[in-house]
């Protein structure tokens, strides 16, 4: 068992986006471990920048 983000890093794939949804600092905890799990800082999507149609 473990949080959401340390039950999909495992998963990940190049080239997939990731999108987080949640309070800042949980946000900013998942940010900075996606990055150190090799994601793109542009593949990163944070709940603030969602619009109604998308990124």
């Amino acid at each position: 068992m473990g949080d959401t983000l340390t039950l999909a890093l495992p998963h990940l794939r190049p080239g997939q986006e990731a999108y987080l949804c949640g309070p800042p600092a949980m946000n900013a905890g998942s940010r900075l471990r996606l990055l150190a799990a090799g994601v793109p800082a542009h593949r990163i999507h944070l709940s603030d920048q969602f619009t109604e149609g998308g990124v």
